[in-house]
């Protein structure tokens, strides 16, 4: 499964101080975070121009959204290192960041949602229940948001999720799915709200 070990969590994820007098020194602080993710990136997508661009992306989004740069770039170099495509990594983060502000979440628990969706996208039939079930322990409606998308109860869900009868990819599509259809631009407004004095 994807996780982040603890001790990844409480480094990265340890708040920043944002006061006036460090906002200089924070933006020098995220611009070698930026150079050194666009050279790892480089070398893990095999592509500079792609690197560039999901660089660019996760930078952008950690203005609108409540996320520390060094959350974003922590797990996307993850996932990289798992192979996974840099263009898929974007909409997942948008959707699972917009899924986290809905429980109003914070950086460890938008990575716990991220991890939970790449731990179904890519894991075994076997494991979508209690990947499902991390999620409604999350406090997300997982069960509910699949039924709603298939036509059944989440009763159905949980019985053809124990039953190993769910396929991980389409289950990981729908949720991702749901979560940007459901949740959408929630992570903007989380963000300007933590902003406000």
């Amino acid at each position: 499964m994807f996780t982040l070990p603890a001790f990844v969590i409480f480094f990265f994820l340890t708040p920043a101080s944002v006061s006036p007098q460090t906002a200089v020194s924070q933006r020098a602080q995220d611009e070698q975070r930026l150079d050194y993710a666009r050279t790892v990136f480089t070398q893990l997508i095999g592509s500079e121009d792609k690197a560039r661009t999901l660089v660019a992306k996760l930078d952008t989004y950690h203005y609108d959204a409540p996320w520390q740069l060094s959350t974003l770039l922590t797990i996307a170099q993850r996932m990289l290192v798992k192979e996974w495509k840099a263009e898929d990594i974007p909409p997942l983060f948008w959707a699972c960041g917009d899924a986290a502000a809905a429980i109003d979440g914070d950086d460890e628990k938008f990575a716990e949602i991220v991890a939970a969706i790449v731990a179904i996208k890519t894991g075994h039939t076997s494991e979508v229940d209690s990947l499902l079930n991390e999620l409604e322990e999350l406090g997300l409606p997982a069960f509910k948001l699949v039924a709603e998308a298939i036509g059944k109860t989440p009763a159905d869900v949980r019985r053809l999720a124990k039953a190993d009868r769910i396929v991980p990819s389409v289950t990981a599509r729908i949720l991702l799915d749901q979560f940007a259809r459901r949740y959408e631009g929630l992570a903007n407004k989380l963000a300007r709200q933590r902003k406000e004095p």
